[in-house]
């Protein structure tokens, strides 16, 4: 065990069977320490960034015979982007029965959620 996780005790090492028990328990134990802290600190340092772009003007115009919202979005990474999905919501105070307002969250239906592979610039 020793010899595979290359210690390197050099001319020093366990003498007993108790001996080895032990090396070979802290050897385990710092191989899997060591590998789930380098995850860890992996998944912390890479994580994505999204650089999208929308654009400055929202235009309600007709598609098909009725009243749509249309905007651009553009990508800014160097890379493209694979597996896009897209989601718009709409909220706005409504009054409550009870006296006040309360802010509802709609999801507008979209004419295509996801694309396959957005472009670069």
């Amino acid at each position: 065990m020793q010899t595979l996780a290359t210690v390197g005790y050099g001319h020093w090492y366990p003498q007993t069977f108790y001996g080895h028990v032990v090396t070979t328990i802290e050897i385990m134990s710092g191989v899997f320490l060591l590998a789930v802290m380098t995850g860890l600190i992996f998944v912390r340092f890479s994580r994505p960034t999204a650089r999208i772009v929308f654009s400055k003007s929202v235009v309600i115009a007709p598609l098909n015979g009725r009243p749509t919202l249309m905007l651009r979005v553009g990508n800014q990474r160097q890379q493209s982007m694979v597996e896009a999905e897209f989601r718009i919501m709409f909220n706005r105070d409504e009054p409550l029965l009870e006296g006040g307002d309360f802010r509802h969250f709609y999801n507008l239906k979209l004419q295509f959620d996801r694309s396959p592979r957005s472009p670069l610039r």
